[in-house]
């Protein structure tokens, strides 16, 4: 990366990244505030003309020290030039603005971010890119860079409830999804026009059934705009609540009565958890054996037909069948009697061929009593199992209401408390938590009216389907309206397995990324609603994350997002097919602030996750964050290095200096001539 005049980097400043796949950690080290956050916003700029959300005063990109030398009328240029590699090819990107001075020192933008992007083919050529945003945007999508150049202490928002449509987003991105969505989106426009088009020439049935779907398709639309819609009011609500518990966490008049009620909150959800498992097993006791509880005079019954049976001496049969039927073919008794056609011998074995049983048959009766037997056993167990279940129920349930009272109390305390901000802030906190409950109803609602909407749609479809009018135009547009609703039914479907199968691998990635990093029995999950937790791996509890547990969270969900990208981009190298949208990469990470507040075992935790995370990573670290557990972990994997030498216009500042690979290197200092800028020293 070169850039030139970039806010305190004055001239041009050339950084090259570590690329060796066992060294591939880049280190660069700085004080606050001498440029680190510029040098991230430097990669988001040139990719994307964007910054990040902590990038102050956006349209302030010229160095001062720079403009300060630009005559009334003269220009400054600012760029930032990126070399990368990218499927073979060797790009270079370059993003520049030119500024020109006012007669009053202010600027007036020239040229805003414009871009260009060159590349050398496989023969050597050197190529120009028409449309070098477009292009960017397909190596590595807009939509994803969020996650792949951040600042460390804010990455922490992934386990936010709201963060859950950033997941969803990425799934999307990576697989080329965002192109099925809009296929989603736009198939029903098409198959208005074949329904205007059958209204138009159709039967009065077939009239009837396209405005009961247009009116169907309306409510469905809308359902599902609300949904999505009360699951963002939901999750912003709930970090709202968050916000104000942090407060009363904070105040030392409520800290006792927060602190109590963040456990009564944990084990409300844990009794809560139980009872939904209680639920669910009686659920599936039922279902497994709910008939017996309704076979009891069947199973009786049969076995009192067995039992008489045995005292009337027809079970066990005293002769067989097969045995009779021996001595008749014979003709001779097994003592020596004739048997004759006409003997009354014959005649007395004929009468025995009446009362002789089957051998199948009295293998099956027993078989019936068996069964029978088994069948009563296992009724009077189901009837205790039901019981036992229902008794834990009734027990968690009642625990659970005791929970709940004691943090209505702990409410109402804080509501009689005594300041004014405290009462305050935990009637704010009723009233969202009021609406939290009325968002989540809502989704219940919502989601029942979707259910019944889209078997009302596939009902319809059936019957327009199976319509015929005779009319040559009319069954045209029919039967492209039947080809149009399909393909999206079949969409809607694919969209809604790929997502859930990605959703899942996700999930499996990050739980192998979490578990090379901690020893506590705890295991991350990216849930069906695309949240991110922290669980208890045996009782699969939600955990009470520290600040140091949501940061190793949130990067190996970035890790995880990463090797999915290059899964992806492997998948669809090897595929022969043609493949639309988005193909997923090998992208790097970039990231400002990676230690933050962490103590020191986390900050060697993070540190031996970074080099995993990608092929690439750089490091943007202060001295005070990056100093020995993390250069110690990080030592072996770093392939090159930088310090951000920055002299301050601040007199009297002592000289501070950084002891890096046996060499010590400017790190703060004074500027003689009370300018203040940076400039980028290579690590030897």
């Amino acid at each position: 990366m070169r850039l030139e005049n970039f806010r305190q980097f004055q001239g041009e400043q050339l950084i090259e990244f570590a690329s060796d796949p066992t060294k591939n950690v880049t280190l660069i080290w700085g004080a606050n505030g001498a440029g680190k956050t510029t040098l991230l916003n430097a990669f988001t700029w040139v990719l994307y003309g964007q910054f990040t959300k902590d990038f102050e005063q956006t349209d302030l990109l010229y160095n001062l020290l720079d403009w300060n030398a630009v005559p009334e009328g003269g220009r400054s240029t600012v760029s930032v030039e990126l070399e990368f590699d990218h499927e073979d090819q060797h790009y270079t990107l370059l993003r520049q603005s030119t500024f020109r001075k006012n007669s009053d020192g202010s600027a007036s933008v020239d040229t805003d971010a414009e871009a260009t992007l060159n590349f050398t083919d496989r023969n050597g050529r050197n190529q120009s890119v028409r449309n070098p945003d477009d292009h960017i945007k397909q190596i590595l999508p807009e939509r994803l860079h969020g996650f792949f150049f951040f600042n460390g202490e804010r990455i922490e928002h992934l386990i936010d409830p709201s963060a859950y449509e950033d997941i969803k987003d990425a799934i999307k991105t990576i697989l080329g999804l965002t192109v099925v969505e809009r296929a989603i989106k736009h198939l029903p426009k098409a198959a208005k026009a074949f329904e205007d088009e059958l209204r138009k020439f159709g039967t009065d049935e077939e009239r009837e059934l396209t405005q009961q779907l247009d009116q169907i398709d309306a409510e469905l639309l809308s359902s599902q705009e609300e949904l999505e819609q009360a699951k963002r009011n939901a999750a912003g609500l709930q970090e709202d609540i968050e916000a104000i518990d942090k407060r009363l966490r904070g105040s030392e008049k409520a800290r006792d009565l927060q602190r109590e009620r963040d456990d009564l909150v944990k084990q409300d959800g844990e009794l809560t958890k139980q009872t939904e498992n209680i639920s669910e097993r009686i659920d599936l006791l039922i279902r497994d054996r709910g008939f017996l509880s309704a076979g009891l005079g069947l199973f009786e019954g049969t076995r009192e037909e067995f039992r008489e049976k045995r005292e009337r001496k027809e079970l066990p049969a005293p002769l067989k069948r097969d045995f009779i039927d021996d001595l008749l073919g014979s003709y001779e008794c097994i003592c020596g009697s004739s048997l004759a056609e006409g003997t009354p011998e014959r005649s007395k074995i004929l009468a025995w061929q009446g009362k002789a049983g089957l051998a199948e048959v009295e293998q099956r009766w027993n078989e019936l009593y068996g069964c029978a037997q088994h069948y009563m056993h296992l009724r009077g167990d189901l009837g205790n199992e039901l019981q036992q279940l229902i008794d834990d129920q009734t027990r968690t349930l009642e625990q659970r209401r005791g929970v709940r009272e004691r943090l209505s109390e702990v409410s109402s305390h804080l509501k009689d408390g005594p300041s004014d901000e405290i009462r305050e802030l935990e009637n704010s906190r009723e009233s969202l938590e009021r609406k939290v409950q009325e968002e989540i109803r809502r989704q219940g609602r919502l989601e029942s009216d979707i259910q019944r909407s889209t078997s009302t749609r596939a009902d319809l479809d059936g019957k327009l389907r199976r319509a015929a009018s005779g009319v040559a135009k009319a069954e045209l547009a029919r039967r492209r309206l039947a080809a149009t609703r399909e393909a999206l039914q079949t969409l809607e479907k694919m969209y809604e397995i790929r997502t859930e199968e990605v959703r899942s691998e996700l999930d499996r990635h990050i739980k192998s990324t979490y578990a090379t990093i901690t020893f506590k029995d705890y295991e991350p999950e990216v849930n069906d609603d695309f949240q991110l937790d922290l669980l208890q791996r045996t009782t699969r509890e939600p955990v009470a994350k520290s600040t140091g547990e949501n940061q190793i969270l949130s990067l190996s969900f970035v890790g995880a997002l990463a090797a999915l990208a290059r899964e992806r981009y492997e998948e669809t190298t090897r595929s022969s097919a043609a493949v639309a949208g988005p193909r997923g990469g090998i992208f790097p990470i970039v990231m400002d602030a990676a230690f933050g507040s962490l103590d020191e075992n986390y900050r060697r935790d993070v540190a031996m996750l970074l080099p995993r995370l990608a092929e690439q990573t750089i490091v943007l670290v202060s001295k005070s964050q990056g100093m020995g557990p993390v250069v110690d972990e990080l030592n072996s994997r770093v392939g090159a290095s930088y310090v951000i030498h920055f002299r301050t216009a601040k007199p009297n500042v002592p000289v501070e200096t950084i002891m890096l690979d046996a060499s010590e290197y400017a790190y703060v200092d004074g500027s003689s001539d009370g300018s203040e800028y940076a400039e980028l020293l290579e690590v030897r």
